[in-house]
């Protein structure tokens, strides 16, 4: 197991760098295009939901590229407070149509794709 880390701040103009990121790791595992998009188009709606749930300056995303899958955790947010925004169920939805498996725990989200 490969792990990358990468942390940024809470704000919206740096989602920009993490779509690369995501790209970049997608694309050294040789996933198409469309994997690639669906994986950034999810991380994109993870950050979205940190703008509004953050408990911190800055949010953590772990990259961990296994054999059969790879995870990203997106760290630093309160999901308690996930059902006090509706218009966060819409990003949540998305998100459970792009990847394998979406859940929270220990104050992160974490997207699950199998390779």
């Amino acid at each position: 197991m490969e792990n990358i880390l990468y942390s940024i701040p809470n704000n919206a103009i740096y989602f920009s760098s993490v779509r690369l990121v995501v790209g970049g790791i997608l694309n050294t595992l040789k996933r198409d295009i469309e994997e690639i998009e669906d994986m950034k188009i999810s991380v994109t709606e993870c950050l979205n939901i940190c703008l509004t749930l953050s408990l911190s300056p800055q949010i953590d995303i772990e990259f961990k590229i296994e054999k059969d899958n790879l995870e990203i955790q997106i760290s630093n947010i309160d999901s308690n407070l996930l059902d006090n925004f509706d218009e966060l169920k819409l990003a949540i939805t998305i998100i459970e149509c792009l990847v394998d498996k979406v859940y929270f725990q220990d104050m992160s989200i974490h997207l699950i794709k199998n390779l």
